[in-house]
């Protein structure tokens, strides 16, 4: 099915589809910096318990 025949044209779906791209990669990208500052934290509470 086009998506001309739904009323949308092409390059506003290519924009819509390019930003929700980025959105989700960013959003990837803050996950993974949670996970390492957890894991950090976690180290230093393991290294602090066995000074």
């Amino acid at each position: 099915m086009r998506i001309e025949k739904i009323g949308i044209d092409r390059n506003s779906a290519n924009i819509a589809i390019r930003k929700y791209k980025l959105y989700l990669e960013t959003e990837n990208s803050i996950e993974k910096l949670k996970k390492n500052r957890n894991i950090k934290k976690l180290a230093i509470l393991k290294n602090v318990w066995y000074i």
